[in-house]
């Protein structure tokens, strides 16, 4: 199973180096990572999922041992044949999922510098472009939120182990989180695309409510106290926040401006440029023109 990821990669590697002996203009490169990339992106949790299988165990009643949940027949951490999984696993994450993280938060953080080279844009969007083509120009940093998004809904069970109530109460605050940053920065190129990811988020946050009413938890009660405390918190601590946020734009109004620039309208406006730009660079002080 974690040979399937590599070797599709692979496929796909072989079908585009075909492509390129009848084609010699193809960029091997460019569409050996775009095509690669995109398979890895669209499948990314299915793939985290299936190397985290290993590490996904519950524990026996009385506390005597535990099972992967996904086959109870093997015992976890005292049995061969699981270390044997555990480290197929963790050599799946090393092949397969970090250097594909690595490569995404390459492409990211160095977005701004190689758009400012026209000598490097745009072989950087071409190299990438399977990160940055469905998003607006100012969220080209999306593809790794939501990258870390499914990282972190994959980790859930492995974390929180034995802890249903944890594990729901994680996701929703997940989902809520990545809600807040995805109606903050509209990332998609169009106003559908917004639409529709905001409105499959709450119906997975409605989702996971309906599961937690199904169910019955042994820590329910706990984790409930816990997180109702944790909501009555920020509720208090955000209006406090935009309280004293109020009061402190009312007396201390915003844009400030230390000097104010008047030119003759047909005359000197180069001039009055001249002497903003040398007042911000040689003061640090804001220039009204």
């Amino acid at each position: 199973r974690q040979l399937v990821a590599p070797g599709a990669g692979l496929y796909m590697t072989l079908v585009i180096y075909w492509r390129k002996l009848q084609n010699p203009s193809t960029n091997f490169i460019h569409e050996t990572v775009n095509a690669v990339g995109a398979a890895y992106q669209a499948f990314f949790v299915s793939i985290v999922v299936s190397i985290l299988l290993p590490f996904v165990c519950y524990s026996h009643p009385g506390g005597i041992g535990a099972s992967m949940t996904s086959q109870p027949s093997v015992m976890c951490f005292n049995n061969g044949t699981h270390v044997i999984m555990l480290a197929v696993g963790a050599l799946s994450l090393l092949v397969s999922v970090f250097p594909f993280l690595a490569l995404v938060n390459y492409a990211v953080w160095t977005y701004k510098r190689a758009s400012a080279d026209s000598s490097k844009a745009v072989r950087h969007l071409s190299l990438f472009r399977f990160l940055f083509f469905r998003f607006k120009p100012e969220a080209y940093y999306y593809s790794l939120v939501a990258l870390t998004r499914s990282l972190l809904i994959c980790l859930v069970p492995v974390i929180a182990r034995d802890a249903a109530a944890v594990q729901l109460a994680s996701m929703v605050v997940i989902f809520q989180g990545f809600l807040l940053i995805q109606l903050y920065t509209q990332p998609w190129r169009s106003d559908f695309a917004n639409l529709t990811d905001a409105l499959l988020a709450c119906l997975l946050v409605l989702l996971v409510a309906c599961v937690s009413m199904a169910g019955s938890f042994d820590d329910a009660s706990s984790v409930a106290g816990a997180v109702g405390a944790f909501v009555v918190s920020s509720i208090f601590a955000t209006s406090l926040g935009m309280l004293c946020s109020m009061i402190y734009r009312r007396l201390k109004p915003n844009p400030f401006f230390h000097k104010f620039i008047c030119h003759h309208k047909a005359d000197a406006a180069a001039q009055a440029r001249f002497l903003q730009i040398c007042i911000r660079q040689k003061l640090q002080e804001n220039c009204f023109l």
